[in-house]
Parts: C-alpha cells; structure tokens; sequence
C-alpha cells in the first residue's frame, strides 16, 4: 500500500477501478467502498477516486484538488462537501494536530 497513489473507478464498467501506483497502473475488479473499508490510509476524496493520504505532498483547498509529486502534474480531485473530513484525516495520518 506503500506504493499506491489512489484508487479510480472505471467509467461506465460496474466494480472495476483502476489503482494508481508510483510505478504502476493496475486493473482490477473491486469496488471503491470495499477498498477504502479494508485499508485506514484511504480517504474517498470524490465520488470515483479513494486516495492513499500517506501518499499526499500538497493540497490546494480553492482548487480542490489533491497532488501527489512535487511537479503538481499527479493529482485527483477533491469534492467541496469532503474538504473538511480530508484535512483533518490528512492531518491525524501526518500527525499534525
């Protein structure tokens, strides 16, 4: 899990999402709920992505989104409604009170 970016689900294709790792792009038949009850470093950030908050650089609240490299270019949206539940998730993982 180390690894792992974030989790996607596949448009149009019932339990299937695709896992973003640092080196790898997997597919595989799951679904984004069964992922992130099974692992406490996940954190559904949107409707079709469960992200890996060990795997967050930066986060940037006005534009809602979640990156993940130092350059910004790997990054998954952040719905409005969960900015809130993300940063304090974000914050107990990093062990920032």
């Amino acid at each position: 899990m180390s690894e792992v970016l974030y989790v996607a689900s596949k448009p149009n294709h019932v339990n299937r999402v695709v896992l973003y790792a640092k080196n790898k792009i997997i597919e595989i038949n799951d679904s984004l709920s069964s992922i992130e009850k099974r692992h406490k470093n996940l954190f559904r950030s949107h409707k079709g992505f469960v992200i890996n908050l060990m795997s967050v650089s930066y986060f940037d609240i006005r534009l809602n989104r979640v990156y993940f490299d130092v350059e910004n270019q790997i990054w998954c949206p952040l719905s409005v409604r969960k900015k809130q539940n993300f940063k304090k998730a974000w914050q107990r993982i990093n062990g920032l009170n």
